[in-house]
Protein backbone atom coordinates (compact mmCIF):
# COMPACT_ATOMS: atom_id res chain seq x y z
CA UNK A 1 0.00 0.00 0.00
CA UNK A 2 1.20 3.25 -0.82
CA UNK A 3 1.62 6.14 1.64
CA UNK A 4 -0.25 9.31 0.58
CA UNK A 5 0.52 13.22 0.31
CA UNK A 6 -1.81 16.23 -0.04
CA UNK A 7 -2.45 16.20 -3.64
CA UNK A 8 -0.71 19.39 -5.95
CA UNK A 9 -1.74 22.06 -8.52
CA UNK A 10 -0.49 22.09 -11.94
CA UNK A 11 1.45 18.97 -12.33
CA UNK A 12 2.99 18.87 -15.91
CA UNK A 13 3.13 14.90 -15.62
CA UNK A 14 4.07 12.31 -13.95
CA UNK A 15 8.09 10.84 -12.37
CA UNK A 16 7.86 7.00 -11.38
CA UNK A 17 11.02 6.01 -9.34
CA UNK A 18 11.09 1.96 -9.91
CA UNK A 19 12.09 -0.31 -7.71
CA UNK A 20 15.36 -1.38 -9.49
CA UNK A 21 14.04 -4.48 -10.65
CA UNK A 22 13.32 -5.69 -14.14
CA UNK A 23 13.19 -2.32 -15.74
CA UNK A 24 11.19 -2.71 -18.97
CA UNK A 25 9.32 -5.14 -17.04
CA UNK A 26 8.43 -2.09 -14.63
CA UNK A 27 7.44 0.27 -17.37
CA UNK A 28 5.01 -2.12 -19.22
CA UNK A 29 3.64 -2.79 -15.79
CA UNK A 30 3.19 0.60 -15.17
CA UNK A 31 1.52 1.20 -18.50
CA UNK A 32 -0.85 -1.72 -18.53
CA UNK A 33 -2.41 -0.36 -15.34
CA UNK A 34 -2.93 3.21 -16.46
CA UNK A 35 -4.45 2.60 -19.88
CA UNK A 36 -6.91 -0.24 -18.20
CA UNK A 37 -8.25 2.48 -16.01
CA UNK A 38 -8.25 4.82 -19.47
CA UNK A 39 -5.39 7.17 -19.20
CA UNK A 40 -3.61 7.46 -22.57
CA UNK A 41 -0.60 9.23 -22.96
CA UNK A 42 2.98 8.11 -22.69
CA UNK A 43 5.49 6.63 -20.58
CA UNK A 44 8.73 6.48 -21.64
CA UNK A 45 11.79 4.60 -19.74
CA UNK A 46 14.14 7.44 -19.35
CA UNK A 47 16.73 4.89 -17.82
CA UNK A 48 16.58 1.30 -15.52
CA UNK A 49 14.51 3.49 -12.47
CA UNK A 50 12.69 6.52 -13.87
CA UNK A 51 9.65 6.56 -16.04
CA UNK A 52 8.34 10.27 -17.15
CA UNK A 53 5.15 9.91 -17.88
CA UNK A 54 2.61 12.47 -19.89
CA UNK A 55 0.20 13.36 -19.25
CA UNK A 56 0.10 13.57 -15.49
CA UNK A 57 -2.08 10.95 -13.52
CA UNK A 58 -4.66 12.35 -11.96
CA UNK A 59 -4.70 11.55 -8.23
CA UNK A 60 -7.77 8.94 -7.93
CA UNK A 61 -5.42 7.22 -11.04
CA UNK A 62 -2.12 7.43 -8.93
CA UNK A 63 -4.43 6.42 -5.75
CA UNK A 64 -5.00 2.90 -7.65
CA UNK A 65 -1.38 2.49 -9.14
CA UNK A 66 0.39 2.85 -5.82
CA UNK A 67 -2.40 0.13 -4.43
CA UNK A 68 -1.73 -2.35 -7.23
CA UNK A 69 1.82 -1.84 -8.63
CA UNK A 70 5.19 -4.40 -8.04
CA UNK A 71 7.46 -2.74 -9.04
CA UNK A 72 7.05 0.90 -9.11
CA UNK A 73 8.75 2.78 -5.54
CA UNK A 74 7.27 6.36 -5.62
CA UNK A 75 4.77 8.71 -7.93
CA UNK A 76 6.10 11.99 -7.66
CA UNK A 77 3.51 14.89 -9.38
CA UNK A 78 5.55 16.53 -12.07
CA UNK A 79 6.01 20.46 -11.83
CA UNK A 80 9.45 20.96 -13.59
CA UNK A 81 12.50 19.81 -15.54
CA UNK A 82 15.35 21.67 -15.34
CA UNK A 83 19.10 21.38 -16.99
CA UNK A 84 20.79 20.74 -13.50
CA UNK A 85 24.76 21.53 -13.19
CA UNK A 86 25.73 20.80 -9.96
CA UNK A 87 24.81 24.44 -8.72
CA UNK A 88 21.47 25.31 -6.82
CA UNK A 89 21.27 28.16 -9.31
CA UNK A 90 20.17 25.50 -12.24
CA UNK A 91 16.93 24.90 -10.54
CA UNK A 92 13.88 26.69 -10.40
CA UNK A 93 13.38 30.27 -8.25
CA UNK A 94 9.47 29.34 -7.74
CA UNK A 95 7.51 26.19 -7.09
CA UNK A 96 4.09 25.54 -7.44
CA UNK A 97 3.36 24.93 -3.44
CA UNK A 98 0.63 24.55 -2.39
CA UNK A 99 -0.36 26.37 1.38
CA UNK A 100 1.40 24.47 4.47
CA UNK A 101 4.39 22.96 5.63
CA UNK A 102 6.81 21.77 3.11
CA UNK A 103 10.28 19.96 3.15
CA UNK A 104 12.55 19.13 0.54
CA UNK A 105 14.36 15.95 -0.52
CA UNK A 106 17.08 15.47 -3.14
CA UNK A 107 17.24 12.07 -4.88
CA UNK A 108 19.82 11.09 -7.13
CA UNK A 109 19.29 8.21 -9.37
CA UNK A 110 21.41 5.51 -10.48
CA UNK A 111 24.89 6.80 -8.93
CA UNK A 112 24.30 10.51 -10.13
CA UNK A 113 26.12 13.12 -8.67
CA UNK A 114 27.87 10.61 -6.18
CA UNK A 115 29.87 13.93 -4.33
CA UNK A 116 26.78 16.12 -4.29
CA UNK A 117 26.52 17.88 -0.54
CA UNK A 118 22.53 16.61 -0.69
CA UNK A 119 21.95 17.49 3.28
CA UNK A 120 23.10 21.17 1.82
CA UNK A 121 20.88 20.97 -1.19
CA UNK A 122 17.94 20.80 0.45
CA UNK A 123 18.71 23.59 3.12
CA UNK A 124 19.43 25.85 0.36
CA UNK A 125 16.36 25.14 -1.54
CA UNK A 126 13.99 24.81 1.61
CA UNK A 127 15.06 28.54 2.43
CA UNK A 128 14.81 29.32 -1.41
CA UNK A 129 11.08 28.18 -1.94
CA UNK A 130 9.63 28.37 1.37
CA UNK A 131 7.90 32.19 2.40
CA UNK A 132 6.87 32.30 6.18
CA UNK A 133 3.79 32.28 7.15
CA UNK A 134 2.13 30.51 4.05
CA UNK A 135 4.87 27.94 3.42
CA UNK A 136 7.13 26.98 6.36
CA UNK A 137 9.50 24.63 6.52
CA UNK A 138 9.01 21.21 8.64
CA UNK A 139 10.77 18.04 8.86
CA UNK A 140 8.99 16.56 10.92
CA UNK A 141 5.30 16.13 9.45
CA UNK A 142 5.26 18.35 6.09
CA UNK A 143 2.33 18.62 4.57
CA UNK A 144 4.04 18.27 0.97
CA UNK A 145 7.38 16.66 0.27
CA UNK A 146 8.91 17.98 -2.69
CA UNK A 147 11.41 15.74 -4.43
CA UNK A 148 14.14 17.01 -6.52
CA UNK A 149 15.29 13.69 -8.93
CA UNK A 150 18.74 13.91 -10.33
CA UNK A 151 19.10 11.96 -13.19
CA UNK A 152 22.51 12.80 -14.80
CA UNK A 153 22.36 16.25 -15.81
CA UNK A 154 18.75 16.28 -15.63
CA UNK A 155 16.43 17.36 -12.50
CA UNK A 156 12.64 16.60 -11.81
CA UNK A 157 10.91 19.10 -9.57
CA UNK A 158 7.52 17.85 -8.40
CA UNK A 159 5.45 16.73 -5.07
CA UNK A 160 5.94 13.36 -3.67
CA UNK A 161 2.18 11.39 -4.40
CA UNK A 162 3.26 8.37 -2.37
CA UNK A 163 5.49 5.78 -1.90
CA UNK A 164 4.53 1.92 -2.16
CA UNK A 165 5.97 0.70 1.27
CA UNK A 166 8.11 -3.52 0.53
CA UNK A 167 6.99 -4.35 3.83
CA UNK A 168 3.96 -5.73 2.91
CA UNK A 169 5.48 -7.41 -0.11
CA UNK A 170 7.85 -9.10 2.56
CA UNK A 171 5.19 -10.34 4.60
CA UNK A 172 4.68 -12.45 1.66
CA UNK A 173 7.89 -13.87 0.20
CA UNK A 174 8.11 -17.43 -0.23
CA UNK A 175 10.57 -17.54 3.18
CA UNK A 176 7.65 -16.21 5.29
CA UNK A 177 4.87 -18.78 4.09
CA UNK A 178 3.96 -22.31 5.44
CA UNK A 179 4.09 -24.13 1.72
CA UNK A 180 6.89 -22.87 -0.43
CA UNK A 181 9.59 -23.76 -3.24
CA UNK A 182 12.75 -22.27 -3.59
CA UNK A 183 12.31 -21.17 -7.26
CA UNK A 184 9.23 -19.65 -6.65
CA UNK A 185 9.04 -15.84 -7.98
CA UNK A 186 9.22 -12.75 -5.55
CA UNK A 187 6.05 -11.02 -4.67
CA UNK A 188 6.79 -7.95 -6.51
CA UNK A 189 7.80 -9.68 -10.04
CA UNK A 190 4.77 -11.88 -9.50
CA UNK A 191 2.38 -8.97 -8.60
CA UNK A 192 3.61 -7.34 -12.31
CA UNK A 193 2.56 -9.88 -14.33
CA UNK A 194 -0.77 -10.03 -12.40
CA UNK A 195 -0.88 -6.49 -13.39
CA UNK A 196 0.07 -7.14 -16.86
CA UNK A 197 -2.33 -9.52 -17.49
CA UNK A 198 -4.93 -6.21 -17.77
CA UNK A 199 -7.31 -8.26 -15.34
CA UNK A 200 -9.30 -5.88 -13.16
CA UNK A 201 -11.72 -6.69 -10.55
CA UNK A 202 -14.43 -7.78 -10.94
CA UNK A 203 -13.18 -10.15 -13.07
CA UNK A 204 -10.78 -12.98 -11.88
CA UNK A 205 -7.72 -14.29 -13.04
CA UNK A 206 -7.02 -17.99 -13.65
CA UNK A 207 -3.52 -19.82 -12.97
CA UNK A 208 -4.03 -23.28 -14.60
CA UNK A 209 -0.55 -24.31 -12.86
CA UNK A 210 -0.70 -22.50 -9.05
CA UNK A 211 1.75 -24.17 -7.32
CA UNK A 212 2.22 -22.50 -4.23
CA UNK A 213 0.16 -20.01 -5.47
CA UNK A 214 2.56 -16.63 -5.60
CA UNK A 215 0.18 -15.40 -8.06
CA UNK A 216 -2.59 -15.78 -6.25
CA UNK A 217 -1.39 -14.26 -3.05
CA UNK A 218 -0.32 -11.06 -4.98
CA UNK A 219 -3.98 -11.33 -7.06
CA UNK A 220 -5.80 -11.11 -4.04
CA UNK A 221 -4.20 -8.70 -1.85
CA UNK A 222 -4.63 -6.26 -4.85
CA UNK A 223 -8.57 -7.15 -4.55
CA UNK A 224 -8.43 -9.11 -7.93
CA UNK A 225 -10.75 -12.30 -7.62
CA UNK A 226 -8.17 -15.56 -8.06
CA UNK A 227 -8.90 -18.47 -9.69
CA UNK A 228 -6.25 -21.57 -9.06
CA UNK A 229 -5.70 -24.78 -10.35
CA UNK A 230 -3.00 -27.23 -10.24
CA UNK A 231 -2.81 -31.13 -11.63
CA UNK A 232 -1.28 -31.75 -8.18
CA UNK A 233 -3.74 -31.57 -5.32
CA UNK A 234 -0.56 -31.09 -3.08
CA UNK A 235 0.09 -27.82 -4.77
CA UNK A 236 -3.72 -27.07 -4.81
CA UNK A 237 -3.91 -27.42 -0.72
CA UNK A 238 -0.46 -25.92 -0.41
CA UNK A 239 -1.23 -22.53 -2.40
CA UNK A 240 -4.56 -23.20 0.24
CA UNK A 241 -2.66 -22.68 3.43
CA UNK A 242 -0.64 -19.90 2.39
CA UNK A 243 -3.73 -17.66 1.47
CA UNK A 244 -5.34 -19.13 4.41
CA UNK A 245 -1.85 -18.08 6.27
CA UNK A 246 -1.85 -14.69 5.09
CA UNK A 247 -5.95 -14.11 5.64
CA UNK A 248 -6.58 -13.72 2.04
CA UNK A 249 -8.72 -15.98 0.38
CA UNK A 250 -9.07 -17.11 -3.83
CA UNK A 251 -12.64 -17.53 -5.49
CA UNK A 252 -11.93 -20.69 -6.49
CA UNK A 253 -8.92 -23.57 -5.96
CA UNK A 254 -9.67 -26.85 -8.21
CA UNK A 255 -6.98 -29.73 -8.58
CA UNK A 256 -7.19 -30.79 -12.51
CA UNK A 257 -5.90 -32.14 -15.41
CA UNK A 258 -5.34 -28.57 -17.99
CA UNK A 259 -7.04 -30.58 -20.71
CA UNK A 260 -10.39 -31.02 -18.50
CA UNK A 261 -9.73 -27.94 -16.51
CA UNK A 262 -12.13 -25.83 -18.93
CA UNK A 263 -15.37 -28.14 -18.99
CA UNK A 264 -14.52 -27.77 -15.05
CA UNK A 265 -14.84 -24.03 -14.98
CA UNK A 266 -17.86 -23.87 -16.90
CA UNK A 267 -19.74 -26.43 -15.55
CA UNK A 268 -18.90 -24.50 -11.79
CA UNK A 269 -20.11 -20.98 -13.92
CA UNK A 270 -16.95 -19.47 -13.43
CA UNK A 271 -15.25 -17.21 -15.77
CA UNK A 272 -11.78 -15.73 -16.22
CA UNK A 273 -10.64 -12.17 -17.56
CA UNK A 274 -7.35 -13.28 -17.98
CA UNK A 275 -4.89 -15.58 -17.19
CA UNK A 276 -1.53 -15.94 -15.88
CA UNK A 277 1.15 -18.87 -14.77
CA UNK A 278 4.48 -19.69 -13.89
CA UNK A 279 4.71 -23.06 -15.86
CA UNK A 280 6.54 -26.27 -14.75
CA UNK A 281 10.34 -26.51 -14.73
CA UNK A 282 10.69 -30.12 -16.40
CA UNK A 283 11.04 -31.82 -13.49
CA UNK A 284 8.97 -35.17 -13.53
CA UNK A 285 7.25 -35.49 -10.77
CA UNK A 286 5.63 -31.81 -11.71
CA UNK A 287 4.51 -33.04 -14.75
CA UNK A 288 2.82 -36.09 -14.26
CA UNK A 289 4.27 -37.86 -17.18
CA UNK A 290 3.27 -35.00 -19.75
CA UNK A 291 6.77 -33.26 -21.26
CA UNK A 292 7.39 -29.18 -21.18
CA UNK A 293 5.88 -29.01 -24.50
CA UNK A 294 2.99 -30.64 -24.42
CA UNK A 295 2.05 -28.50 -21.03
CA UNK A 296 2.69 -24.97 -23.29
CA UNK A 297 0.45 -26.96 -25.85
CA UNK A 298 -2.65 -27.52 -23.01
CA UNK A 299 -2.18 -24.16 -21.37
CA UNK A 300 -2.46 -22.43 -24.71
CA UNK A 301 -5.34 -24.42 -25.54
CA UNK A 302 -6.60 -23.52 -22.37
CA UNK A 303 -6.57 -20.06 -23.15
CA UNK A 304 -8.40 -20.35 -25.92
CA UNK A 305 -11.15 -22.06 -24.97
CA UNK A 306 -11.69 -19.66 -21.84
CA UNK A 307 -10.67 -16.33 -22.85
CA UNK A 308 -12.65 -13.82 -24.51
CA UNK A 309 -11.06 -11.74 -27.33
CA UNK A 310 -8.61 -9.17 -25.86
CA UNK A 311 -8.20 -10.93 -22.70
CA UNK A 312 -4.30 -11.65 -22.22
CA UNK A 313 -2.86 -14.64 -20.79
CA UNK A 314 0.88 -13.99 -19.51
CA UNK A 315 3.33 -16.91 -19.55
CA UNK A 316 6.89 -17.42 -17.39
CA UNK A 317 8.75 -20.77 -18.58
CA UNK A 318 12.14 -21.55 -18.09
CA UNK A 319 12.60 -21.87 -22.11
CA UNK A 320 11.22 -19.01 -24.62
CA UNK A 321 8.18 -19.97 -25.96
CA UNK A 322 8.60 -20.52 -30.01
CA UNK A 323 6.22 -18.20 -32.29
CA UNK A 324 5.63 -21.75 -34.20
CA UNK A 325 4.17 -23.00 -30.70
CA UNK A 326 1.40 -20.06 -30.58
CA UNK A 327 -1.96 -21.17 -32.12
CA UNK A 328 -3.44 -18.80 -34.75
CA UNK A 329 -5.75 -17.04 -32.04
CA UNK A 330 -3.44 -15.67 -30.18
CA UNK A 331 -0.69 -13.01 -31.18
CA UNK A 332 2.74 -11.89 -28.95
CA UNK A 333 2.19 -9.02 -27.11
CA UNK A 334 5.49 -8.80 -25.63
CA UNK A 335 8.35 -10.12 -24.40
CA UNK A 336 10.52 -10.11 -21.21
CA UNK A 337 13.68 -11.87 -19.59
CA UNK A 338 14.24 -12.21 -15.59
CA UNK A 339 17.99 -13.74 -15.27
CA UNK A 340 17.21 -15.81 -11.37
CA UNK A 341 20.97 -17.24 -11.03
CA UNK A 342 23.51 -18.62 -13.35
CA UNK A 343 21.53 -21.47 -14.17
CA UNK A 344 17.98 -20.00 -14.28
CA UNK A 345 16.81 -17.03 -16.68
CA UNK A 346 12.71 -17.07 -16.86
CA UNK A 347 11.32 -16.11 -20.45
CA UNK A 348 7.81 -13.94 -20.19
CA UNK A 349 5.83 -13.78 -22.77
CA UNK A 350 2.49 -11.92 -22.90
CA UNK A 351 -0.06 -13.01 -25.30
CA UNK A 352 -3.36 -11.73 -26.54
CA UNK A 353 -6.79 -13.63 -27.52
CA UNK A 354 -7.37 -12.54 -31.24
CA UNK A 355 -10.96 -11.44 -32.46
CA UNK A 356 -12.07 -14.43 -34.06
CA UNK A 357 -12.46 -14.78 -37.93
CA UNK A 358 -15.78 -15.04 -39.04
CA UNK A 359 -14.72 -17.08 -41.97
CA UNK A 360 -12.45 -19.08 -40.13
CA UNK A 361 -15.27 -20.31 -37.99
CA UNK A 362 -17.59 -21.62 -40.84
CA UNK A 363 -14.95 -23.26 -42.22
CA UNK A 364 -14.21 -25.45 -39.15
CA UNK A 365 -18.05 -26.19 -38.67
CA UNK A 366 -18.32 -27.44 -42.14
CA UNK A 367 -15.41 -29.38 -41.61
Amino acid sequence: MGSMATPVVDPVGTVAILSGEAPELAAAELLTLVEGEGWRGSAKLLQPRLVLVRPALEAPLAAVALERLGLTHRLIALWAEAHFDGSPASLPQRVPLPEGTFCVRVERVSGSWPTLDVPQLQRTLGERWGTAPRNPVSLVDPGTEVRVVLQGELAFIGATFGTIERGPFQKRHVRNRPFFRPVSLSPPIARALVVLSGVRPPQAILDPCCGTGGFLLEAASAGVPCIGADIDSQMVQGALANLDHLGLAATAMVSSPLGELGALLRGRGLATGGMVTDLPYGRSSTLFGSTPERVVEDVLALAMEVLSPGAHIVLVSPQPIREGAVPEGLEVVDRFSLRAHRSLTRYIVRLRRRAPDPAAEAELRKA
